[in-house]
This record gives structure tokens, C-alpha cells and sequence, in this order.
């Protein structure tokens, strides 16, 4: 047996123990949930980690796996019998009578088919544990190489991103480390790698902000980012996260592992959220539980020139967060004599053991009628108008846009479309398509191209403003001048963004200036344009963004085709497949009739419920009971509607295990996140026109409702988030309310 089987027998027999650690440990978690924190929770979920990178420990009487060492030791001695018989045989053969050779010989021959059936069961044996363990090394080498590569690609990406230096954000990121009683000094990055604020590093920890976090005018929104990001670094979250990477990389092939990873994952924000609540106390906890709700629903893949918004989680997440936040009291997450005494039992059961170390589409395109010519925007009838609508097929955007256009069949080498084709309204009958280019997580590399039928200067003035409008005082200015490119006759459009200096809330911001070069030409009546470079100035500090040359430019500008000519260039947007972000979003027959396919169902969507409550958004996503791994989707429509005192969400699906228990107990239970305690969520019954409907508010608290009934074997879920006097009234229309044929 070779050194590589040895190992492999060593790391499942840990596996082996471990998952008994894991059982024992999760049935910990069963019985005394109740008087469990979070943080103890992922306390124990540490415990399983250490078990699995400490496989020599002290050894108990139990030997599970002794009797395969022995089965795989003996082959060598089999194997040495073999040969021994076989001289036995030759010696007999020599110095013996005849008739004594010969049944000595028959014997022999019984022994040596005997040790030979032996010899070749234990061979296979050792071939069944040789390929298994081939299996193992290349499972654990392909793990390791993947972990590795991304260090080193993230370490490419971001050897040139930008150290923030706003001084407000700086002074935010002094009082938080104050709060948190942190004394290193952990600098903040911008990087839109990533879809939210997060924190790497072991050694030299670092926070990357995405710049679209910057945008947000709401500096208590911020602090709480930065000092949630924070106590992951104070709690040594990272490390521990590090730890597990490396026990799921060597112990890939057990499920169980698997899972109590995964367990580890949601113990560790939940702990380090119970570790931020306390340090703000009662007073400030509904806020912070507000902006993580907010930032969930966030998904931005912004670049410079793209825009993306698109707002999607899942009514259960939504509730899970504000239970938490409101059930908060303070020292309600310290450690119980039970957690310590649970933690004790643990730590016996993870550091005995009995090793006995021997050796070492979805995003299926919308498809559009090839045959419409494109004459007028007024024939296309929306459902919901949005401003921005984005989508990721080229013939559908192209019919919104309401006009035939071309492009580009040639980009630079690195460079591919991110975010879709935007389809913004310049006026109630003119719209401009934009296409952002840029090369995969680096938000300076990249370009944008422009589409419109109306004047130029005047319609990117407009595109600009609607970019700039989170800064207040802006002021834009367009400079236009001559610009010739080869054979291209155009112009230069430079738009400069202005905000000056100013004192707000005791901190100093300097005056900020961006300037936007984009060259523009016009071809068979729809104007082109490609922004080519942007300059920022904050104070005295000077960026440069998206400076590809003019060479380039005149490539790009010169290859434009429409679409059905392009052949170098891949057109088509792979959405990511996740249940925090919507697959797609509807706005008009045609998208509700693609809706109707994924959801496997003709859904309720009501437009207008009275003047105040209108619909705001609506888009299909995945649900949280999907098995993504496995491509096993299941899909649910949330629809958002604006409300005076808060917000309304309407969501249809084809399974709610929540209104069963309630159909059959009057229940449902739920699990306290501040006392882990299980909670019987009462529900009271209505009847809407011969439709039963429940209605439940959890521990009385009435700034969330909730109605949920089913109907022709679909579920339905009203939620209202803050206080809403008439909800019983509005319920009636969500309730009264036919799908759209």
C-alpha cells in the first residue's frame, strides 16, 4: 500500500469521525436551541473545523477502521506465502518418494489456489482504493488550484484599484473602529469586483467598497456597513472562513462536511450581526436592520458608462432580517451557563477519537417577432413603463428602442458587453439604447456606446443628469467641437460634471469635477457615440478612467453592422443564477408571457390597487427552496408597490410550507434569531369572497402583516411593511384581483 492510500485512509477515517462530530454537534443544536446564542452556535460550528484539521488527537478503545489496516497489511504477507509455497513445492519435489511428492503437490496446489483467490480479492481491494484515492488527490488538487487561482486573479484585479480617500468616509471609519474597540488601522478600497461591501485579507485585511456605496447620501447607512465589515475582523471571522476552505478542500467527498460549512457561513453573519446590535444598542437597531434589508435588495453590476438596477429578495429573507432586528434587547447575545455547558459536551466529543495512525438560460433569450418592422415607440404597449429597462436580448431591445441601429463588430481584445442593452427615455417618444464594454472586474477599463435618433449634445446633457442626479449641486456643461477619425467625419462631445466644496455635518468635501469625452458621428440617420475617456479631479487628486486610443475608436467606429451582420463579436449576457438576483424583469405582455413559462403558472399582477398604491417593479427570481447545485429551480414572482407609510410586496409561487402549517395547526413555528427560541406564529382566519385567507403578525407586532391564502393550487403572500390602518381593506383588492389574459 502506497503512501497516497495511506493518507487517503487517514483523512476518512477523520471524515468519518468528524460526521459523527457533526451528528452529535447538530443534535446539540436540536435540543438545547432554545437557550443557544448565534455566536455560540458558530462556536460549535468552529469546533467541527478544528476536528477536521487535527486528525491525531487522543485515542479512545474504539478503532473503527483498524480492521481495514489489518486487511491491507496482510497483502503483503499473502503474497509472501505465495512464494514461499512455491519453493515448499520444488523441495518436496526433490527429496521425496513419488507418491509422497505427489500428495504433497495436491496440498500445495489446494494452499496456493487458496492464497491466490486472497491474494486476488486483497488486489482488488488495493485497485479499488488506488483509483478512489487518484479520485481524492485530483477532488482535493482541483479545490486547492481553484482557491489559488482566484487569490491570484483577485490579486491581479486589484493592483491598481483606487484607496479611498474621502474624507468623510474616512472620519465614519475612525469612530466605527472606536465603537468596535479596534486599534489597527484597516484601509477601505473601491473595487466593483464585487456586488457588496466585504473585507479580505488575513494578515493585511482590507475593505472593498463597490462605487456605487459611495453614492449613497445617508453616512449612518455607511457606518453601518463599515462597522459591521469590522467586527468580521475583530471576531477573526476571516481566519476561521480560511480554515474552512481548507477542511472542505480535503474533505470534499463527504456531504456532511459540506453542510456543516455551509451551517458555519450563516451562524457567522447572524453572530457578527448580534455583535453589531450590541455595540448600538436598542435605540439604533432598527436602522441598522433597515440598511442590511436595503443592501440586500441592492444589485449593482454598475460601470462607468452602464447602469444596472435591478431589485429582487425573497420574502422570507426580508422577514428574517426585520424579525431580528425588532425582537433585539441588549445583552440579550451573552453567553448562558447551558451554551457553556452545551460547548463543554462539544469540546469532549471533538477532541476524543479512535485513530490509530499507521502510516502516513436560465437565461433563455426573449424571443421577438423577426417579422415586426420597427416604425413607431407608440405601438408598444407597456405593462409597467420604467424608465430604464433593461434587457439581455438584442431583437427585443432593438424593438423597444423603437428605431434599427448598428454595431460594433469589432472591440478591443479583453473587452466584452456587461450589463445588458439599457433602453433609457430621452422624452415620452424618444429613447437612447446603451451598451456598456469593459473588461471582466475592472471598472476603469472600459467603454460605453450611446444610441439615439435626437441632437447629441443635448441628449448625452440628459444621459448625464440622470447619472449625476445622486449628487446635489451638480452642474453639467457640454462643449462640442469638430473631430475627425480616418474616413468618419464627427465631433468631440465633452461633458463636464461639476459639484463644489462644501461643509456638510461637520466634515469638509472637496469639489469634485469629472470630465467625459466621447466622439460622435452620425450614419444613415442614428447618431453614434462612444465615450473614450473620463477625468476625475477630487480636490487636488486626478484619475484617468477609460482612455482607449484614438486608433481604437476609429476600429470600433468603422466596423458597426446590425446585428443580424456581426460575427466577432458575442452579443449575448449570461445572468448570473442566484436566488439574490431577479432573472427578469417584466414590462409588458411579452415579458409576463416568458414570466408565465418559468413560474409554470398564470400569475395574479395587479397594476393599480387605489391612487396611493402602485405598482413600482415587478420581476421573476429564484426561490430560496431551490437546489441551484443540482439544477433543481424553482421560480416566484415579487411584485413592489409604493405605500405612504411604507412598502408593499406581492408574491406568487407554487409552494409555501408556511400557509400549510397554518392550514393544518392555526401555526406555523418560526425561530427567534435573538433567543434561538421556537415560536408559534398565530394566524387568524378571514374569508374574502369564499377565499380563505390567513393573517398573522409576528409576537403582535402589527409594522409587519402578513396575509397568505392559496388559490387554484397557487400561493400568495401579502406583506406590509410598517404600520398600515386599512391593510384589511387593501387585502381585499390583492385577493379580488384576476391574472392578466
Amino acid at each position: 500500500m502506497g503512501i497516497l492510500e495511506k493518507v487517503f485512509l487517514w483523512f476518512l477515517q477523520t471524515s468519518f469521525t468528524a460526521s459523527i462530530v457533526i451528528i452529535v454537534i447538530s443534535l446539540i443544536l436540536k435540543i438545547f436551541n432554545n437557550h443557544i446564542s448565534v455566536r455560540v452556535k458558530h462556536g460549535l460550528c468552529i469546533l467541527i473545523v478544528i476536528r477536521l484539521l487535527i486528525p491525531v488527537i487522543p485515542e479512545m478503545s474504539i478503532n473503527l477502521f483498524s480492521t481495514l489496516y489489518q486487511k491491507y497489511e496482510n497483502v503483503l504477507q499473502l503474497q509472501s506465502q505465495r512464494s514461499n509455497s512455491t519453493e515448499e513445492k520444488e523441495l518436496y519435489s526433490e527429496g521425496k518418494e513419488q507418491n509422497d511428492n505427489v500428495n504433497h503437490n495436491k496440498n500445495i496446489q489446494i494452499n496456493e489456489k487458496d492464497n491466490e483467490q486472497k491474494i486476488n480479492n486483497q488486489n482488488l481491494i488495493l485497485f479499488t482504493l488506488k483509483i478512489v484515492s487518484i479520485i481524492w488527490i485530483i477532488g482535493l488538487f482541483i479545490l486547492i488550484s481553484t482557491f489559488l487561482l482566484f487569490i491570484f486573479n483577485f490579486k491581479r484585479k486589484i493592483k491598481h484599484v483606487q484607496l479611498h480617500t474621502y474624507p468623510e468616509i474616512q472620519l465614519l471609519m475612525n469612530e466605527c473602529r472606536y465603537k468596535a474597540n479596534i486599534t489597527s488601522k484597516i484601509p477601505i478600497f473601491i473595487y466593483d469586483g464585487f456586488k457588496s461591501p466585504c473585507i479580505l485579507g488575513i494578515l493585511k485585511p482590507k475593505i472593498y467598497i463597490p462605487e456605487y456605496v459611495l453614492k449613497i447620501n445617508d453616512n449612518t447607512q455607511i457606518s453601518h456597513i463599515l462597522l459591521h465589515e469590522l467586527m468580521h475582523y475583530k471576531r477573526k471571522d476571516l481566519v476561521y472562513n480560511f480554515l474552512g476552505i481548507i477542511a472542505l478542500s480535503i474533505h470534499w467527498f463527504n456531504p456532511l462536511v459540506w453542510i456543516a460549512i455551509s451551517k458555519m457561513k450563516i451562524y457567522r453573519e447572524y453572530a457578527c450581526d448580534a455583535c453589531v446590535l450590541e455595540i448600538l444598542g436598542e435605540k439604533e437597531c432598527i436602522e441598522y436592520g433597515m440598511t442590511l434589508i436595503n443592501f440586500s435588495k441592492m444589485f449593482s453590476n454598475k460601470k462607468q458608462y452602464s447602469q444596472l438596477a435591478i431589485c429582487f429578495e425573497t420574502n422570507s429573507q426580508i422577514k428574517r432580517r426585520i424579525k431580528m432586528i425588532k425582537k433585539f434587547k441588549q445583552g440579550s447575545y451573552k453567553i448562558s451557563a447551558m451554551s457553556l455547558l452545551c460547548c463543554a459536551v462539544a469540546a469532549t466529543v471533538v477532541l476524543t477519537g479512535s485513530i490509530k495512525v499507521k502510516a502516513l438560460d436560465v437565461n433563455n433569450n426573449v424571443t421577438a417577432n423577426a417579422s415586426n418592422k420597427i416604425n413607431s415607440i407608440d405601438k408598444h404597449e407597456f405593462l409597467i413603463d420604467s424608465s430604464l429597462k433593461i434587457y439581455d436580448d438584442m431583437k427585443k431591445a432593438q424593438n423597444i428602442a423603437g428605431f434599427k441601429f448598428k454595431i460594433p463588430d469589432f472591440i478591443p481584445e479583453g473587452y466584452q458587453v456587461d450589463a445588458g442593452f439599457q433602453i433609457g427615455k430621452l422624452s415620452e417618444n424618444n429613447n437612447a439604447l446603451s451598451i456598456g464594454f469593459s473588461k471582466p472586474n475592472k471598472h476603469k477599463d472600459a467603454f460605453s456606446l450611446d444610441i439615439f435618433e435626437t441632437k447629441p449634445a443635448e441628449s448625452l446633457k440628459e444621459i448625464g443628469d440622470a447619472h449625476n442626479k445622486y449628487y446635489k449641486d451638480s452642474n453639467v456643461e457640454v462643449e462640442e467641437q469638430s473631430m475627425q477619425l480616418g474616413t468618419i467625419n464627427g465631433s468631440q462631445i465633452t461633458l463636464t460634471t461639476t459639484t463644489p466644496a462644501k461643509d456638510e455635518d461637520g466634515f469638509h468635501i472637496e469639489s469634485r469635477k469629472r470630465i467625459e469625452k466621447y466622439f460622435v458621428w452620425k450614419n444613415e440617420g442614428v447618431y453614434y457615440c462612444i465615450g473614450y475617456n473620463s477625468t476625475y479631479i477630487n480636490g487636488e487628486k486626478k484619475s484617468e478612467w477609460s482612455n482607449i486610443s484614438e486608433d481604437t475608436i476609429e476600429k470600433i467606429a468603422q466596423s458597426i453592422k446590425y446585428p443580424n451582420e456581426i460575427n466577432n463579436v458575442n452579443y449575448n449576457v449570461d445572468r448570473e443564477v442566484s436566488t439574490e438576483i431577479g432573472q427578469m424583469g417584466i414590462y409588458d405582455k411579452e415579458d409576463l408571457e416568458k414570466a408565465k413559462g418559468l413560474l409554470g403558472f398564470n400569475p395574479k399582477l395587479p397594476l393599480k390597487i387605489n391612487e396611493d398604491i402602485k405598482i413600482n417593479d415587478s420581476c421573476v427570481g429564484i426561490s430560496g427552496n431551490s437546489d441551484i447545485k443540482n439544477n433543481k429551480i424553482n421560480y416566484e414572482l415579487n411584485s413592489f408597490y409604493s405605500n405612504k407609510n411604507g412598502s408593499i410586496t406581492f408574491t406568487a409561487e407554487k409552494n409555501s410550507q408556511i400557509y400549510e402549517d397554518i392550514k393544518k395547526n392555526g401555526y406555523f413555528t418560526e425561530e427567534n434569531l435573538e433567543d434561538n427560541k421556537s415560536e408559534k406564529i398565530k394566524a387568524e382566519k378571514m374569508n374574502i369572497n369564499d377565499t380563505e385567507v390567513f393573517k398573522y403578525e409576528c409576537n403582535g407586532d402589527n409594522s409587519i402583516v402578513d396575509y397568505t391564502w392559496k388559490e387554484n393550487n397557487i400561493y400568495y403572500n401579502v406583506m406590509f411593511v410598517n404600520k398600515c390602518e386599512n391593510s384589511d381593506e387593501i387585502i381585499n383588492e390583492f385577493v379580488n384581483s384576476k391574472p392578466i389574459d
